[in-house]
Protein backbone atom coordinates (compact mmCIF):
# COMPACT_ATOMS: atom_id res chain seq x y z
CA UNK A 1 0.00 0.00 0.00
CA UNK A 2 2.68 2.17 -0.88
CA UNK A 3 1.91 6.10 -2.11
CA UNK A 4 3.20 6.86 -5.31
CA UNK A 5 6.64 8.84 -3.81
CA UNK A 6 7.38 5.12 -2.11
CA UNK A 7 5.15 6.02 1.37
CA UNK A 8 3.55 4.16 3.15
CA UNK A 9 -0.06 4.58 3.91
CA UNK A 10 -1.12 6.11 6.80
CA UNK A 11 -3.06 3.20 9.10
CA UNK A 12 -5.27 4.59 11.78
CA UNK A 13 -6.48 2.69 15.03
CA UNK A 14 -9.46 4.02 16.22
CA UNK A 15 -10.52 3.07 20.28
CA UNK A 16 -13.65 3.97 21.67
CA UNK A 17 -15.06 3.83 24.96
CA UNK A 18 -18.07 1.31 25.03
CA UNK A 19 -20.64 3.52 25.92
CA UNK A 20 -23.94 4.72 24.37
CA UNK A 21 -22.79 8.18 23.12
CA UNK A 22 -18.79 7.29 22.73
CA UNK A 23 -18.76 5.04 19.93
CA UNK A 24 -20.88 6.33 17.15
CA UNK A 25 -18.49 9.85 17.19
CA UNK A 26 -15.73 7.89 16.70
CA UNK A 27 -16.98 5.50 14.16
CA UNK A 28 -17.98 8.84 11.93
CA UNK A 29 -14.26 9.82 12.54
CA UNK A 30 -13.25 6.35 11.09
CA UNK A 31 -15.18 6.53 7.84
CA UNK A 32 -14.15 9.86 7.44
CA UNK A 33 -10.82 9.02 7.44
CA UNK A 34 -11.65 5.80 5.41
CA UNK A 35 -13.16 8.36 2.87
CA UNK A 36 -9.52 10.53 2.31
CA UNK A 37 -7.56 6.51 1.48
CA UNK A 38 -6.87 6.09 5.59
CA UNK A 39 -6.81 2.40 6.11
CA UNK A 40 -8.29 2.36 9.60
CA UNK A 41 -8.97 -0.43 12.13
CA UNK A 42 -11.62 0.24 14.43
CA UNK A 43 -11.57 -1.54 17.92
CA UNK A 44 -14.04 -2.51 20.11
CA UNK A 45 -14.82 -5.07 23.27
CA UNK A 46 -16.39 -8.03 21.86
CA UNK A 47 -19.69 -6.88 23.39
CA UNK A 48 -20.00 -3.80 21.38
CA UNK A 49 -18.47 -5.53 18.28
CA UNK A 50 -21.39 -8.11 18.31
CA UNK A 51 -24.06 -5.43 18.51
CA UNK A 52 -22.23 -3.36 15.42
CA UNK A 53 -22.23 -6.15 13.52
CA UNK A 54 -24.68 -7.81 14.04
CA UNK A 55 -27.20 -4.98 12.64
CA UNK A 56 -25.18 -4.73 9.21
CA UNK A 57 -26.38 -6.37 6.52
CA UNK A 58 -23.71 -8.80 4.13
CA UNK A 59 -23.82 -6.21 1.39
CA UNK A 60 -22.66 -3.68 3.83
CA UNK A 61 -20.27 -5.57 5.43
CA UNK A 62 -18.80 -6.45 2.42
CA UNK A 63 -18.54 -2.68 1.34
CA UNK A 64 -17.29 -1.56 4.58
CA UNK A 65 -14.00 0.58 4.07
CA UNK A 66 -13.17 0.15 7.91
CA UNK A 67 -11.77 -3.13 9.30
CA UNK A 68 -13.90 -3.67 12.59
CA UNK A 69 -11.57 -5.82 15.23
CA UNK A 70 -12.94 -6.90 18.60
CA UNK A 71 -10.39 -7.70 21.79
CA UNK A 72 -11.82 -8.67 25.36
CA UNK A 73 -12.64 -6.53 27.72
CA UNK A 74 -12.81 -9.47 30.79
CA UNK A 75 -16.24 -8.48 31.33
CA UNK A 76 -18.86 -11.19 31.89
CA UNK A 77 -21.84 -11.80 29.69
CA UNK A 78 -24.11 -10.73 32.37
CA UNK A 79 -22.25 -9.77 35.07
CA UNK A 80 -24.25 -8.69 38.88
CA UNK A 81 -24.06 -4.90 39.84
CA UNK A 82 -20.56 -5.64 41.62
CA UNK A 83 -18.98 -8.14 39.57
CA UNK A 84 -20.06 -5.38 36.35
CA UNK A 85 -17.98 -2.27 38.65
CA UNK A 86 -15.25 -4.92 39.47
CA UNK A 87 -15.16 -5.74 35.27
CA UNK A 88 -15.26 -1.54 34.41
CA UNK A 89 -11.43 -1.25 36.85
CA UNK A 90 -10.03 -4.30 35.36
CA UNK A 91 -11.30 -4.06 31.88
CA UNK A 92 -7.77 -1.91 30.68
CA UNK A 93 -5.99 -3.99 32.09
CA UNK A 94 -7.24 -6.70 29.78
CA UNK A 95 -7.68 -4.72 27.04
CA UNK A 96 -4.76 -3.29 27.30
CA UNK A 97 -2.36 -6.82 26.69
CA UNK A 98 -5.02 -7.62 23.78
CA UNK A 99 -3.97 -4.28 22.04
CA UNK A 100 -0.68 -4.38 22.06
CA UNK A 101 -0.73 -7.85 20.23
CA UNK A 102 -3.41 -6.87 17.80
CA UNK A 103 -0.60 -4.15 16.73
CA UNK A 104 1.79 -6.32 16.96
CA UNK A 105 -0.06 -8.63 14.35
CA UNK A 106 -0.99 -6.25 12.44
CA UNK A 107 2.62 -5.07 12.13
CA UNK A 108 3.76 -8.56 11.68
CA UNK A 109 1.04 -9.70 8.73
CA UNK A 110 2.30 -6.81 6.47
CA UNK A 111 4.89 -4.58 5.96
CA UNK A 112 3.08 -1.84 3.91
CA UNK A 113 0.38 -1.89 6.70
CA UNK A 114 1.97 -1.18 10.01
CA UNK A 115 0.27 0.82 12.52
CA UNK A 116 1.40 4.69 12.11
CA UNK A 117 -1.45 6.20 14.94
CA UNK A 118 -4.01 5.49 17.27
CA UNK A 119 -6.67 7.45 18.51
CA UNK A 120 -8.71 6.58 21.45
CA UNK A 121 -11.40 7.94 23.14
CA UNK A 122 -10.51 10.29 26.03
CA UNK A 123 -10.87 8.05 28.78
CA UNK A 124 -8.74 5.43 26.81
CA UNK A 125 -5.81 6.84 28.30
CA UNK A 126 -3.78 3.12 28.90
CA UNK A 127 -4.43 2.55 25.56
CA UNK A 128 -2.37 6.21 24.51
CA UNK A 129 0.06 4.59 26.77
CA UNK A 130 0.43 1.07 25.01
CA UNK A 131 0.88 3.24 21.58
CA UNK A 132 3.43 5.07 23.19
CA UNK A 133 5.26 2.53 24.45
CA UNK A 134 5.07 0.98 20.94
CA UNK A 135 6.65 4.45 19.20
CA UNK A 136 2.85 4.95 17.66
CA UNK A 137 1.79 8.38 17.14
CA UNK A 138 -1.29 9.39 19.04
CA UNK A 139 -4.43 11.32 19.42
CA UNK A 140 -7.40 11.61 21.96
CA UNK A 141 -10.61 12.09 21.29
CA UNK A 142 -13.16 13.95 22.93
CA UNK A 143 -17.47 12.63 22.36
CA UNK A 144 -18.91 15.11 23.80
CA UNK A 145 -18.88 19.06 24.58
CA UNK A 146 -16.20 21.15 25.45
CA UNK A 147 -17.85 22.53 28.48
CA UNK A 148 -18.16 18.68 29.80
CA UNK A 149 -14.33 17.88 29.09
CA UNK A 150 -13.51 21.85 30.64
CA UNK A 151 -15.06 20.89 33.89
CA UNK A 152 -13.47 17.33 33.93
CA UNK A 153 -10.21 18.37 33.35
CA UNK A 154 -10.97 21.08 36.29
CA UNK A 155 -13.12 18.94 38.59
CA UNK A 156 -9.46 18.73 40.88
CA UNK A 157 -8.99 22.45 40.98
CA UNK A 158 -12.83 23.13 41.59
CA UNK A 159 -12.34 20.14 44.83
CA UNK A 160 -9.06 21.79 46.00
CA UNK A 161 -10.66 25.03 46.37
CA UNK A 162 -13.65 23.73 48.06
CA UNK A 163 -16.20 24.41 45.65
CA UNK A 164 -17.08 20.71 45.26
CA UNK A 165 -16.02 16.96 46.92
CA UNK A 166 -14.51 14.42 45.89
CA UNK A 167 -17.71 13.14 44.66
CA UNK A 168 -18.53 15.96 42.01
CA UNK A 169 -21.34 17.26 44.82
CA UNK A 170 -21.64 21.16 45.24
CA UNK A 171 -20.72 21.24 49.35
CA UNK A 172 -22.94 24.70 49.38
CA UNK A 173 -27.17 25.11 48.71
CA UNK A 174 -26.26 28.32 46.70
CA UNK A 175 -26.58 29.11 43.21
CA UNK A 176 -23.39 29.82 41.68
CA UNK A 177 -22.68 32.35 39.60
CA UNK A 178 -21.17 32.08 36.29
CA UNK A 179 -20.40 35.45 35.32
CA UNK A 180 -21.31 38.50 36.36
CA UNK A 181 -22.45 39.35 32.86
CA UNK A 182 -24.05 36.37 31.87
CA UNK A 183 -27.29 36.73 30.15
CA UNK A 184 -29.65 34.11 28.61
CA UNK A 185 -31.10 36.08 25.88
CA UNK A 186 -34.42 34.96 24.68
CA UNK A 187 -36.28 36.13 21.57
CA UNK A 188 -39.42 37.92 22.62
CA UNK A 189 -39.50 41.15 20.79
CA UNK A 190 -40.45 44.75 22.00
CA UNK A 191 -39.66 44.16 25.69
CA UNK A 192 -35.88 43.74 26.77
CA UNK A 193 -36.47 43.32 30.37
CA UNK A 194 -38.41 39.89 29.63
CA UNK A 195 -35.86 39.14 26.83
CA UNK A 196 -33.20 38.40 29.87
CA UNK A 197 -32.93 35.77 32.12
Amino acid sequence: MSNSNGTTKPHVILIPYPAQGHVAPLMKLAYNLASHGIKVTFVNTESIHMKITSAMSQEITDQCPINLVAVPDGWESNPGEEEKWESIENAPKCMRAHLQNLIENINRANNDAHVTYVIADIVHGWALEVAKKMCIKTGAFVPYGLGNLALMLHAPKLDEAGIIDFYGKHKYWSLTKISHLFFLCWSICSNTRSSQF
